[in-house]
């Protein structure tokens, strides 16, 4: 296990946070993984009944609203959307929240075969594509990293290698963005490097939050681990509101890293 897993087990365990999720359709894999995170947190269910657990009435129609405004009320310290509706509930969390929908950005926390762990991002294929996105994500991400007892060394992607620099404008933005990225962050005293197209060097060389020219690129990139490699380790992390938030997958049964993400937060 990667020591960001251990020292979020580790914060977890302290903090004892109450932790809610959206389950409109129970299955036996959930309830396992529900019973296996009750050593981490107190866990509130929204939508389900089931027995052993505080439960929160909730319905398709509104489990988005009722999920934010459990978190806005403070009822509980953090929420994982669960099988709530991505679009829904970011649009309950602006309108409750007083958040821009643009404000919402976000940040994964990735370990791969070899047990090297990242976090990496924009998430969605509409983030990442200005310089002016790409350093608020840099920013958020290393407060999460920084939360989690994590010394942040920035890698940033671009569309283009070095040696076809010049070639078309529309890649080359996306070097001179990692070369402004890397000279600012630079500057406010992190290691940051531009690694070009090569994320395999950036993580072989330690870069632990790395940054992609877009979110089109790092969606495929997130595609192709949960499609190809075994036993995938994936949490993501919201940004953008003070509340803390772990986005998932809707299609998910075991959500026992998400919780133990969300309490560690908390």
């Amino acid at each position: 296990m990667g020591k960001i897993k251990d020292q979020m087990i580790s914060l977890a365990k302290k903090r004892r946070a109450k932790i809610g999720i959206g389950i409109l359709q129970m299955n036996d894999e959930l309830l396992d993984s529900f019973k296996t995170a009750s050593q981490y947190a107190d866990i509130v269910i929204i939508g389900s009944q089931v027995e052993g657990f505080e439960c929160v009435e909730a319905t398709k129609e509104n489990l988005e609203k009722v999920e934010v405004e459990l978190l806005l009320s403070k009822h509980i310290d953090g929420l994982i959307r669960g099988q709530a509706d991505t679009h829904h509930f970011e649009e309950a969390l602006t309108e409750l929240s007083g958040k821009a929908e643009n404000d919402i950005l976000h940040t994964a926390l990735i370990e791969d075969q070899f047990g090297r762990e990242f976090f990496s991002g924009p998430t969605s294929h509409g983030d990442g594509w200005t310089l002016e996105s790409r350093i608020l994500w840099t920013e958020r991400s290393i407060k999460i990293a920084e939360s989690l007892g994590v010394t942040p060394k920035l890698g940033f992607l671009t569309w283009v290698r070095p040696g076809s620099v010049g070639k078309n404008e529309l890649f080359d933005a996306t070097w001179h963005q990692s070369e402004s990225l890397v000279e600012n962050f630079t500057k406010l005293g992190y290691e940051a490097k531009n690694y070009n197209i090569e994320i395999e060097t950036a993580v072989a060389d330690g870069a632990n939050i790395i940054s992609f020219a877009n979110g089109a690129a790092a969606n495929i990139f997130y595609r192709a681990i949960l499609f190809f490699t075994k036993d995938p380790y994936l949490v993501y992390f919201l940004t953008g509101s003070e509340e803390k938030i772990i986005e998932n997958n809707r299609t998910m049964n075991n959500y026992t890293n998400q919780i133990i993400a969300a309490a560690a937060r908390a």
